[in-house]
C-alpha cells in the first residue's frame, strides 16, 4: 500500500485517464518479440535477485511481503477495514504531537486526537530537517487553530531528555521553556519489543487519508535488514526513509502504554 498503488486506485474510475498493467509477456515489439526475455529474468534470478521481486517487477504480480515487512498484515487490516479515512478529525477533541528527533537528519511528528476507548486518530503527519523546535511546535498549534482544535502537550523518545553539552539543556528543556508541555517516553528494552507494541496498536488506529499519507506509507513499507550473504531477512529494521515516521509512532504506541497521557493537566513538569 503505497503511493503507486494508491494513485491507481484513484484513477481507476476517472473517465479522463486510460489505465492498464503489463507484464514482460505482454509487452512486444512490432515483430511480436517480447523486450525481456525468459532467459534475461533466470539470469536475474541466478544472481539473487528474490522471486517476489522477479514477479513484482517483470510480471506485475504484487504481493504482500510478510517475511521482509514489520507491519505487513497490520497496514493490509487497516485498508481492509477502511480505517483509512477522508477528512479524520475529532471535533472538540485535544491533540497531542508525538515525535522522533532528529539531530542530523529529519524530525517527524504526529498529531493524534484519542478517542473515548483511548485509541488513536492520527489527524496530521510532518517530517522536516534543518529546522529549530520551535518550528516543529508552530506547525502543531497552526494545525491546531485552523481546524479550532487545542493542542494539550508533546511527547518525545526518551533521549529528549539528554542534555547538551554545550549548552546543558536537553530538548525537554527548550519546549518547557517556549511554553509548552513536554514528556518523555520510557526506552524499550528492546526495538523488537517496541515493534511488536506498535503491531498491536495498529489494529486501533485509524488515519486520516490525507494528511497522513507518508506516513501510512512509512509504516506499509518497514523492512527488515537482508542478510545478503546468507540470503535471509534479520529480525531488526533497516533504517532507511521509513524509520522517523515509526520511531515518532512508536513514541506515541509507548505513551499510550504507559499511560502517559493525562487530559485533565497540561501543566509542565520539570525533571530533575
Amino acid at each position: 500500500m503505497n503511493h503507486a498503488y494508491r494513485y491507481l486506485q484513484s484513477i481507476k474510475t476517472n473517465p479522463a485517464w486510460v489505465w492498464r498493467i503489463d507484464s514482460v509477456e505482454s509487452l512486444k515489439n512490432d515483430r511480436g518479440e517480447r523486450y525481456i526475455t525468459d532467459d534475461m529474468i533466470d539470469e536475474d534470478r541466478k544472481a539473487g535477485m528474490p522471486e517476489f521481486l522477479i514477479q513484482q517487477e517483470y510480471y506485475s504480480v504484487i504481493t504482500v511481503q510478510h517475511e521482509r515487512l514489520y507491519f505487513s498484515r497490520e497496514m493490509q487490516n487497516i485498508d481492509e477495514n477502511k480505517r483509512i479515512i477522508p477528512e479524520l478529525i475529532l471535533p472538540n477533541t485535544l491533540v497531542y504531537a508525538f515525535y522522533d528527533l532528529g539531530v542530523n537528519d529529519s524530525t517527524a511528528v504526529i498529531l493524534v486526537q484519542l478517542d473515548h476507548l483511548h485509541n488513536p486518530n492520527i489527524i496530521y503527519y510532518l517530517e522536516a530537517n534543518n529546522h529549530p523546535i520551535q518550528y516543529y511546535i508552530d506547525e502543531a498549534h497552526r494545525f491546531c487553530n485552523k481546524h479550532y482544535l487545542r493542542l494539550h502537550s508533546h511527547f518525545l523518545p526518551h533521549d529528549g531528555k539528554n542534555r547538551d553539552k554545550a549548552t546543558t539543556k536537553s530538548t525537554q528543556d527548550i519546549f518547557q521553556e517556549l511554553g509548552e508541555a513536554a514528556y518523555c517516553v520510557p526506552k524499550p528494552q528492546r526495538k523488537i519489543d517496541a515493534i511488536n507494541l506498535m503491531r498491536r496498536m495498529l489494529y486501533r488506529t485509524q488515519f486520516n487519508q490525507e494528511n497522513a499519507a507518508r506516513l501510512i506509507d512509512c509504516l506499509s513499507n518497514y523492512s527488515k535488514v537482508f542478510d545478503e550473504k546468507n540470503n535471509i531477512y534479520k529480525d531488526h529494521p533497516l533504517h532507511d526513509w521509513t524509520s522517523h515516521a515509526v520511531d515518532a509512532y512508536q513514541t506515541m504506541t509507548l505513551a499510550i502504554e504507559n499511560q502517559l497521557i493525562n487530559e485533565q493537566a497540561s501543566e509542565i513538569v520539570y525533571y530533575i
